[in-house]
């Protein structure tokens, strides 16, 4: 369930990963708020109600999807940087580049 709605967001919407993160981010911080507006706490020692266990399980899943894109888009952006970390290396050790760079 998780990753599919990470998928929905990513695949279907056409909004990568992003802004999916940042939408989950938006409503998981809403649930978040509703909650502590509502019950007055969101601390989990509460639970005790059809109200707030609803409240706690959609945080749950909303943190859960929020974890997963989030970590979908900072493993595309490593992969971009860590691309071009190996290039610059590999330009600087097997090329003449490094001779006009002055540090």
């Amino acid at each position: 369930m998780v990753q599919a709605m990470s998928d929905y967001i990513d695949r279907t919407l056409g909004l990568g990963y992003a802004a999916g993160s940042m939408i989950l981010a938006t409503i998981f911080l809403a649930i978040l708020a509703f909650w502590q507006f509502s019950v007055g706490s969101v601390s989990v020692d509460n639970v005790r109600t059809p109200k707030i266990e609803l409240l706690y399980w959609t945080t749950i899943l909303f943190s859960n999807t929020l974890g997963t894109a989030l970590g979908d888009f900072l493993v595309g952006g490593l992969l971009l940087i860590a691309l071009l970390l190996a290039l610059v290396l590999a330009a600087y050790y097997y090329t003449k580049i490094s001779q006009f760079i002055k540090v």
